[in-house]
Formats: C-alpha cells, sequence, structure tokens
C-alpha cells in the first residue's frame, strides 16, 4: 500500500544523529505526514486520462513497424477534510482510483518450418558460419571424437524423435522477420493485455483531548486486481 500524493502533508529526511523518536535506522529515516482536518471545510478532486490517440507513433520496434497498440489509464479520486467538533475533532478522508486497460508487444523465438523438418542448411552462428549438426550416435561418446556430421546439415526425418515432432506442432510458425544470424530471433510477434484496478480509500480522526494532548487513529484499505494475460497462440501461424 503506498499513500496517494493527494494525502500527503509532508515527507522529512533525517540523516546522521537522529531523534531519540527516530531510532533504529540507518543513514536515514524517512518520515512522511498525512493530511489531518482542521477547522474549516477543505477537499480536492483531480483526474488523470491518457489513450492511444493521445501518445506518439513507436518510432522503432525490430524490423517490423508497430502501430500504435490500444491503451487507456485513469487516475482519479478526491479528498475532503474538516472539523466534527471545532477545535477539538477533525475528519479527513481520501479516495484514489487507477484503471489501466493496455495491450503490449510481446516477440519470441519459434523455430521456422525448415528447422521443424530437420533441416539446419541455413542455421548460422552469430558471426555468419554454419551450426553444424552432429549424428549423436556416431564418434566417441567420451572424447567427442570422430562425430560425423548429418549430410547437408539435416535430420534424416527417421531420426526425427515422434514426440518432439508432436511437441513442434504445438509453437506457431514465424509471422515475422527476425533477427540475429538466419533472422530465427524474434520472429514471432503476437499482443498480451494487461488489466489493473486499483482503489485506494483513507479515513482519519483527529482528537485534540488538550493543548498537548492529541490522539489519532487512520484506517487504510487498498483493492486491487492486477490481470496480465499472456498470449501465445499454441498451433496458430498468425
Amino acid at each position: 500500500y503506498i499513500p496517494p500524493a493527494e494525502t500527503i502533508e509532508s515527507v522529512n529526511f533525517t540523516t546522521g544523529s537522529m531523534d531519540a523518536e527516530e531510532g533504529m535506522a540507518a543513514g536515514v529515516a524517512i518520515t512522511v505526514i498525512t493530511k489531518s482536518g482542521t477547522n474549516s471545510f477543505h477537499g480536492s478532486a483531480f483526474e488523470f486520462f491518457n489513450n492511444e490517440k493521445l501518445n506518439a507513433s513507436p518510432f522503432y520496434f525490430g524490423r517490423a513497424a508497430t502501430p500504435k497498440l490500444p491503451i487507456e489509464r485513469q487516475t482519479f479520486g478526491g479528498t475532503l477534510g474538516g472539523p466534527i467538533r471545532r477545535n477539538q475533532l477533525f475528519f479527513f478522508g481520501s479516495y484514489e482510483g487507477y484503471i489501466s486497460r493496455q495491450e503490449l508487444a510481446a516477440f519470441f523465438t519459434v523455430p521456422n518450418a525448415a528447422i521443424r523438418s530437420g533441416d539446419f542448411s541455413n542455421a548460422l552462428n552469430a558471426h555468419g558460419t554454419l551450426q553444424r549438426i552432429y549424428d549423436p550416435l556416431s564418434g566417441d561418446l567420451t572424447t567427442g571424437q570422430g562425430r560425423v556430421q548429418f549430410e547437408n546439415n539435416r535430420i534424416p526425418p527417421t531420426r526425427m524423435n515422434s514426440l518432439s515432432a508432436r511437441v513442434q506442432q504445438l509453437y506457431p510458425l514465424p509471422n515475422v522477420e527476425g533477427t540475429g544470424a538466419g533472422g530465427f530471433t524474434n520472429n514471432y510477434q503476437t499482443t498480451r493485455q494487461a488489466y489493473t484496478d486499483r482503489h485506494n480509500y483513507d479515513a482519519k480522526v483527529n482528537w485534540n483531548r488538550t493543548s498537548s494532548h492529541q490522539v489519532w487513529g487512520k484506517y487504510s484499505q487498498m483493492n486491487a486486481v492486477v490481470d496480465d494475460l499472456f498470449n501465445f497462440p499454441l498451433g496458430s501461424s498468425d
């Protein structure tokens, strides 16, 4: 829980030698004082709104042009404080809501059709050389010497494991041009939805029993629902 900005009266940073009330702290002590009611009624209201129509287009996002994705954010609320009994009893309350609806572009690396079929003839290392695929049943299993590379750097269909082939079918095919050697990195683009609903409530009561004896109590509550959906359409190519 973080107190809304409209409820903060002052923030104090104390370093070095600290008073007894700020003991048991090393380096720095931060004191946050929230607002209280007074003999006069005071309040505030605020609203912040943002969506994709108010934002600039992305300048660069990988190799593919990316349009502005839907987004809507709102921060709104208000405060109210005043006397219950003048000079003795006061109240202060606040509410802040935060609503966010956003779609985000996400990139993943998936095998293309050639690699799925065992064809690594275009699989390159970062410096542009071919990634050699060797027969794991050849050569000395202890030293790794005498290994034989698959012909044309292609794994024969008869050597493909049926279970791995079924797992590969769950992955979508590339839908954008990838980066890196061979264009295999970040070659699949999708969107994910992120939703946030947060509501903060604060209530504070101050009682001035005497000029030297004050009592106060505060209640704060935050209700938040955060849903960040991960969209990866298994078995789809778009």
